[in-house]
């Protein structure tokens, strides 16, 4: 068939897929009529679904083709809420999904004399059916570029032309960023069509040989860092639990905060919380170099991480291609802005950790070096302190390593090279944990139990609840829940093999590895290709020398499920492993990718695929940056108490510093700095989701007013507006 041929069934066959799956991206709606409209509890309005519109099916791995609300013809924004955040938020969020179509008002006032409209895509096919569409159509694409480039990606890659390419694209979007960077920065943080571009931006750079495609890989990775830091503190966004008003931590990221700061301005902090320190020693000396500064402190945190995840990409793109380092960047972006970009939170570390971990385990195999390896369960186990998770990846890791010295040393002494192998890598294990033991006593004016959340959630687990009801249940007593846990295991051992079996259930149902806070489009697809990633190692010779790690580390993540499960705190917990899961993820992805290439080999023989390995980059600056983060996580903050090293803040209330305060203006012309009252009422409501009575004691009832953490007693307040910080 000539290439003509394939490129318009390609085109054809693409256009129908998408027409068939998203027949309202094409204007094909039908709109009917919402009433009667009832009023439910605080801002819930709900309404039975027009007789004449097609339902939505539910969808896995497709995204949906959502169904759209209207208010006298403007299209509310925020879709997909659950009844519990209309109700508690309101302003422009609705659910519209089986037979009820629950909504809000876009200003949260009264809906009298408002016409309520619902447009609906005109079709909606089983997703089975879409799937095998879109397969077709895929497989074609795969055979119309072999025929375009006979050879495959190969002369692309080569091509003079493609790294100015992809430095331009970089220098574009760059561009656009320091142009307008509170939209950009919206865009990154929210939506998913900007991050998109920029990975596969990132995914071309880090193909592309030279210098200057790795520093500009560089400055792309650090630009949703930035993004995160003019969302928060110049946007004044706040987090679904954990972040108000930019300004603000909350919850679990409150206590980080005050621990950090604590230790900051009096050395220790007498507070100990959950027993794990090395996070907020870390933030303390952060917030030191900052100068108190707690926007620059995070803003330092996250250049951290994602600095991380520009050195590992080129070793990623020597596996898995640009193709593969794209879906990477993407998966890791998603998480990261959910968990940790801005956010006060243990995950910021555990993911920095993880991800310098992950970077030695693939030193580790191309150099083929026990030191790398060693490197690797050394950082993934301090990652594992700081953000409990996965905790069964460390020992099955060091197991493999043990059992791969035997089978690769053919000395007379491997039995022993191999046990001593396995017992090195479990005192670094345990060396890890006695490292935070000691954070406790010299950062600590307290006794804690560390990692006692995992009595609460072992109680959870054997009485079908969560660990945070348990430990309200207990009053916080971990003495009391675990011999409680003991009488019931005792009593009822097979409540734990339901309880085992509920958690993988709930994670598969909810492909909640997969899931990146709000954004959940990935959950089902990102779930699948993890678990065929977990094999296709198998398939290409130059992937087996990986099998050694990537099985032990899969085994090891869904192994720790029913200890880290689904119903407590999501995939928040596997923030040191979501490195290693995105990159067994973007593994799937290329594995089925090649199979339609070989589809296209056969009905194109002679067409041979040149595959490009590109450079494997400065190691040694990936080494240097893993050897300076984990200083600043271990060492440093504690020897900075050592020797005393103290920023007192002066006596005086309030103590107002830069980063920790912020002017909402009344007046529609806000000063230089301040955000208007609307736009953060807007922002605030996202928190206001979750915690209505809490987003309501933040705002005064009328007038301009200061947001602020007072430094001297460590406190929120709101107070009238300042002309300035006082120092």
């Amino acid at each position: 068939m000539p290439a003509s041929a394939w490129i318009c069934s390609a085109l054809g066959l693409c256009l129908l897929a998408a027409l068939l799956s998203y027949p309202g991206g094409f204007g094909l709606t039908r709109t009917g009529r919402l009433e009667p409209v009832s009023i439910g509890k605080g801002y819930l309005l709900t309404a039975k679904w027009p007789a004449d519109l097609a339902r939505e099916r539910k969808r896995d791995f497709l995204f949906s083709d959502e169904s759209i609300v209207l208010e006298d013809g403007v299209s509310l924004a925020r879709f997909d809420s659950s009844e519990k955040r209309i109700s508690n938020a309101g302003h422009g969020r609705f659910q519209a999904g089986g037979g009820t179509v629950r909504f809000s008002t876009l200003d949260g006032k009264d809906s009298g004399g408002r016409v309520f409209a619902l447009r609906s895509p005109l079709w909606s096919f089983p997703e089975s059916l879409l799937l095998i569409v879109w397969a077709l159509a895929v497989a074609v694409v795969a055979i119309c570029l072999r025929v375009v480039f006979l050879e495959g990606v190969g002369p692309v890659v080569r091509h003079p032309a493609f790294r100015p390419c992809g430095i331009l694209l970089a220098a574009g979007f760059l561009g656009g960023f320091f142009y307008a960077p509170s939209a950009f920065a919206d865009a990154l943080m929210l939506g998913l069509a900007v991050p998109l571009i920029w990975a596969v931006i990132i995914g071309m750079l880090a193909i592309a040989p030279g210098r200057v495609a790795f520093s500009t890989l560089v400055f792309m990775a650090i630009v949703p860092a930035l993004a995160g830091a003019v969302y928060y503190g110049v946007n004044a966004a706040s987090d679904t639990s954990f972040h108000v008003g930019g300004i603000l931590p909350q919850s679990d990221a409150w206590i980080h905060f005050f621990q950090a700061a604590q230790i900051a301005t009096r050395g220790t902090t007498e507070q100990v919380f959950n027993g794990r320190l090395l996070y907020p020693g870390m933030l303390a000396v952060l917030l030191d170099v900052a100068g108190l500064n707690l926007l620059a402190a995070n803003l330092l945190m996250a250049l951290l991480v994602m600095l991380a995840l520009a050195l590992t990409c080129p070793m990623v793109s020597r596996r898995v291609g640009g193709v593969g380092t794209a879906i990477y960047c993407l998966f890791f972006w998603c998480y990261f802005r959910a968990h940790g970009s801005g956010l006060v939170m243990t995950e910021n570390l555990g993911l920095l950790l993880g991800t310098i971990g992950f970077g030695f385990l693939l030193i580790a195999v191309e150099r083929r070096s026990a030191v790398s390896g060693f490197a690797a369960i050394l950082s993934l186990a301090l990652g594992l302190v700081a953000r409990p998770g996965a905790m069964f990846v460390l020992p099955a890791l060091v197991l493999a390593g043990g059992v791969l010295v035997w089978v690769t040393n053919r000395s007379r002494f491997r039995i022993w090279i191999s046990v001593g192998t396995v017992v090195l890598g479990m005192v670094i294990i345990l060396g890890s944990f006695a490292v935070n033991h000691l954070a406790i006593r010299m950062l600590t004016e307290g006794r804690s139990a560390p990692f006692g959340n995992f009595a609460f959630t072992l109680h959870g687990l054997l009485n079908d609840t969560k660990w945070s009801t348990s430990a309200e249940a207990f009053d916080w007593n971990t003495n009391l829940v675990m011999e409680n846990n003991m009488q019931r295991l005792r009593k009822d051992p097979l409540s734990l093999v339901r309880g085992v079996a509920r958690a993988y259930d709930e994670a598969w149902r909810k492909g909640f590895l997969f899931r990146f806070g709000d954004e959940r489009r990935f959950a089902g697809a990102g779930t699948v290709l993890f678990l065929f990633g977990a094999v296709a190692w198998f398939f290409l010779p130059r992937w087996r020398e990986d099998g050694w790690w990537i099985v032990p580390a899969v085994l090891g993540i869904l192994a720790s499920i029913p200890f880290a499960p689904p119903w407590d705190a999501g995939e928040r917990p596997y923030a040191v492993t979501v490195p290693i899961q995105v990159f067994v993820a973007a593994m799937g992805a290329v594995v089925i990718l090649r199979g339609f290439g070989l589809l296209a080999r056969r009905l194109l023989p002679g067409s041979e695929r040149i595959i490009v390995v590109p450079p494997a980059g400065p190691s040694s600056v990936f080494i240097g940056f893993a050897v300076l983060c984990l200083l600043l996580a271990v060492p440093i903050p504690l020897l900075r108490t050592l020797v005393g090293r103290q920023s007192p803040i002066p006596a005086g209330s309030p103590v107002l510093l830069r980063g920790s305060w912020k002017m909402v203006s009344e007046d529609s012309v806000t000063p230089p700095g301040a955000v208007s009252r609307a736009d953060f009422c807007e922002r605030l409501s996202v928190f206001q989701e979750a915690y209505p009575e809490k987003a309501s004691e933040l705002i005064p009832e009328s007038g301009s007013f200061v947001l602020a953490i007072d430094w001297s007693k460590l406190e929120a307040i709101t107070i009238p507006p300042v002309s300035g910080p006082t120092p």
